[in-house]
């Protein structure tokens, strides 16, 4: 049986994590890293939650983890789309700005030389 104690450590973790994880977000996409339009990928997040859910509960009877193993190529699949299409969208929102584009094609041609 679950004690408060216990509760309240979980809790204090579950916290600190989910603070270092958005501090990291900030951090890569404030310098850049990533672009801000890629962020859409963590859409996938509850259903990645969801296998981890049915592995903990199911993990000793394989035949009703197959739908766990479904929706793991789905979250990939569809993680790496979202991905693509936030760096896609991004670029061409950056490519709008008529500064921005002559500035990059500066680079690129001194690149080129």
């Amino acid at each position: 049986m679950l004690k408060s104690r216990d509760v309240y450590v979980a809790g204090l973790i579950s916290f600190g994590v989910g603070f270092a994880i958005g501090i990291f977000l900030a951090l890569v996409v404030g310098f850049r890293f990533i672009q801000a339009y890629s962020l859409i990928a963590l859409a996938t997040l509850p259903m990645a939650l969801k296998s981890i859910k049915v592995v903990r509960k199911y993990c000793e009877e394989p035949c009703k983890m197959i739908s766990v193993n479904i929706l793991s190529i789905l979250v990939y699949l569809i993680t790496g789309l979202l991905l693509t299409m936030g760096c896609i969208l991004d670029f061409y929102i950056f490519m709008k700005d008529a500064n921005l584009r002559e500035v990059y094609l500066k680079v690129k041609m001194q690149k080129m030389d």
